[in-house]
């Protein structure tokens, strides 16, 4: 939070303190790309178009008007920080499964980013957005 306020865009990663066979594959990245190969994955992680995560799964993120939705399984909630320290809190509906939540977006906001938070506090973590190129006027 502390880089993001000082305006600072910073990729989400996820790794796992590998010593041996029983903390091997703890976390990791996952980028929305069209193929697999080295330029559309490093500009994919360039643009920030990946999410980190311990355990819940981010299905799907996406802006319509001034509200977030995000769709994650594996999670007990979900949770929306800005740039103002606003935080918005979503319950799951269906820790095991699939939910689908909503937050209200601010133009104040700054930036959003969001976690998804499983009941092992084992967290998935998106990238910040800059609400000046989400919300078009």
């Amino acid at each position: 939070e502390s880089f993001l306020r000082a305006g600072q865009q910073i990729a989400c990663v996820a790794a796992d303190d590998n010593h041996n066979i029983h903390s091997t594959c703890g976390g990791w990245v996952m980028i929305n790309a069209d193929k697999l190969d080295y330029d559309t994955i490093f500009n994919a992680m360039e643009n920030h178009d990946m999410y980190s995560s311990f355990g819940p799964e981010i299905k799907e993120l996406y802006i319509e008007d001034d509200s977030a939705y995000l769709t994650f399984e594996k999670g007990e909630f979900a949770l929306m920080s800005t740039l103002g320290r606003r935080v918005s809190k979503k319950i799951a509906q269906n820790p095991d499964g699939e939910n689908k939540v909503a937050f209200n977006i601010l133009p104040t906001d700054g930036y959003i980013r969001f976690d998804v938070v499983d009941e092992k506090n084992r967290r998935a973590h998106t990238c910040a957005y800059n609400i000046s190129d989400l919300l078009k006027p």
